[in-house]
């Protein structure tokens, strides 16, 4: 299930329990890296990421189930897309365990 938080305290306690680190993307996004993963883009320090994160008015969007990696650092307006779509891809396994 996908999770979401615009405390940027929050963003970093999640992150560094993951081994995870702030990273810029090439399209000037911001993102987290984790350990095994490809970066696509430049390590940052916190103190750049939280800058960037509260004057863009991000949210950190990630998935809660264990050992996912799934994160997505958005705007405010383009959470609610993902999680319209992910409560979209649910609800027909839903139904389909009611019936």
């Amino acid at each position: 299930m996908l999770r979401i938080t615009r405390a940027v305290s929050e963003v970093r306690t999640w992150a560094l329990a993951r081994g995870s680190w702030p990273c810029r993307r090439l399209d000037g996004g911001l993102a987290l890296g984790f350990p095994g993963d490809i970066c696509r883009g430049v390590e940052i320090g916190w103190a750049e990421f939280e800058v960037n994160f509260l004057a863009r008015r991000c949210v950190l969007v990630w998935d809660d189930a264990a050992g996912s990696t799934r994160t997505f650092v958005v705007g405010e307006g383009e959470a609610g897309v993902l999680l319209g779509r992910e409560r979209a891809a649910a609800a027909p396994a839903a139904a389909e365990a009611q019936a």
